[in-house]
């Protein structure tokens, strides 16, 4: 297998969790610039509609630490890789996104962590604890919604003890990494 071409590959054995039923399997290998070559997962169950995504580096990584201090408009457009064991944290904003045994990886970028926040509070507000969970949680979407408008700076931080995230960005002079 030459690893430097991207591949395309489906294989039909393994069970889905939820139904049983044979899924899908798609694997694709594809070179992300200034982060390496990954190997993207796709679980498919056409029975029951169960999904999931993730990715792995072809090679071997040490745990790594990002920590981006995010300032301005533009720097939403900056690409993060995360994988199924990352951890992300917004500090300003509480936030702490753990790994849990059906999480995903994805290719996104810091706007698109804000907005998978705020879906997160958007289901959380629908059966709030109380008056006071409701008020953190309206709160919170506010200081999301400035800081998509690049009126709020913050810092994202991603703890990868597989070492398969990362921020991606030419400048690196704003990026922090740090072994875990």
């Amino acid at each position: 297998m030459d690893i430097n071409k991207n591949i395309d590959v489906f294989f039909n054995k393994i069970d889905c969790p939820i139904c049983k039923s044979q899924i899908q399997t798609h694997y694709k290998t594809q070179d992300i610039p200034y982060f390496g070559e990954v190997i993207i997962l796709t679980l498919i169950c056409q029975n029951c509609g169960y999904k999931k995504n993730d990715l792995f580096s072809v090679y071997e990584k040490e745990p790594k630490k990002y920590i981006l201090k995010v300032n301005e408009e533009k720097d939403l457009k900056i690409k993060v890789v995360r994988s199924g064991a990352c951890t992300i944290k917004i500090p300003e904003f509480g936030t702490v996104i753990e790994p849990g045994v059906e999480s995903e990886g994805y290719i996104t970028n810091i706007e698109g962590i804000l907005l998978r926040i705020n879906d997160i509070l958007l289901g959380l507000e629908k059966n709030p604890q109380d008056d006071e969970t409701l008020s953190k949680i309206e709160e919170l979407k506010r200081e999301l919604e400035k800081a998509k408008d690049g009126k709020l700076a913050f810092t994202l931080i991603l703890e990868d003890p597989t070492g398969n995230s990362a921020i991606i960005l030419e400048d690196t002079s704003k990026l922090k990494i740090e072994k875990l």
